[in-house]
């Protein structure tokens, strides 16, 4: 894609076909015996692979026609499109309000459409009333952006997940929370932006020095939303919360001094608890 400008559907066809010529010149060299045994051993395993392929698609395709059943119920009767007009008008009368309506609209539009056209629908949606309120632009379209992103993965139709648990074997629902709470301090990021314009809207060291806060911010979240500091559950979820806290001061109060200094036990933070999990993980 990147040398010969394929699209996407023809380059990874290309390495597909590739791939299985070079696999197949591969498995027969390196099989002992005559040319006919190693033609046959080259069927029996073409065969065992088209059996596994088949196994594994299968139930992931009546999985998705469902889920594809459930979602377009929403969709393709319209009514949703209406319901996303009616709580834009309720937005409007606040920023604050607005911003939640703008989260609402994106995930339930991502229910049934694609990451693409949940974030043109959305902008449709939601983009002129976001200017009018004073938001601007840029820092909307990257908000709607970051929320069509969310809804590729967020309950109760996560795609996602659907393909992850059947390929796993794990179950698809625990799947679904699993990767939810992952991408919880990606949510924190999605709502920061509207603090952080300078990342979007002045280009230098600046710019680069609100990333690296960002970074920052969302780490310190990420560590006290999965690490962990001490054995016992009572002290180490206390600390956990305030290191939580932490990292909203850094991601959502972006001025002063303070911010500046919060990012001093933020990154002490980070390497305690990177410390203490990996040294959990070698002794469990």
């Amino acid at each position: 894609m990147g040398v010969l400008w394929y699209e996407a559907s023809r380059a990874a066809l290309n390495i597909a076909f590739g791939l299985f010529i070079t696999a197949s010149v591969m498995r027969i060299y390196l099989h002992p015996g005559t040319i006919s045994a190693k033609i046959k051993e080259w069927g029996r395993s073409l065969r065992r692979c088209l059996e596994a392929f088949a196994g594994v698609t299968a139930p992931l395709i009546l999985l998705l026609a469902m889920l594809g059943v459930m979602v377009n119920l929403f969709v393709v009767s319209g009514w949703m499109l209406k319901l996303m007009g009616i709580l834009a008008t309720i937005g409007e009368f606040h920023v604050v309000a607005l911003i939640g309506m703008g989260f609402l609209i994106g995930v339930f539009l991502g229910l049934g459409i694609p990451p693409s056209a949940c974030y043109i629908l959305s902008a449709v949606i939601l983009i002129p009333p976001m200017t009018k309120i004073g938001i601007n632009p840029w820092i909307a379209h990257f908000f709607l952006f970051f929320i069509a992103v969310i809804s590729e993965y967020s309950p109760p139709t996560s795609l996602v997940a659907a393909v992850a648990s059947r390929i796993s074997g794990a179950s698809f629902m625990k799947t679904m929370m699993v990767t939810l709470q992952i991408s919880l301090p990606f949510f924190f990021l999605t709502f920061a932006i509207f603090n952080w314009d300078i990342l979007l809207l002045k280009p230098g060291l600046s710019q680069v020095a609100a990333l690296g806060v960002l970074v920052v911010g969302c780490s310190t979240a990420a560590a006290a939303i999965h690490g962990r500091l001490f054995e016992r559950k009572s002290h180490d979820l206390a600390l956990r919360f305030l290191v939580l806290l932490l990292a909203l001061f850094i991601l959502f109060y972006p001025k002063g001094i303070l911010s500046a200094l919060a990012l001093i036990p933020a990154l002490v933070m980070i390497v305690l608890v990177i410390w203490r999990t990996g040294k959990t993980s070698v002794a469990s």
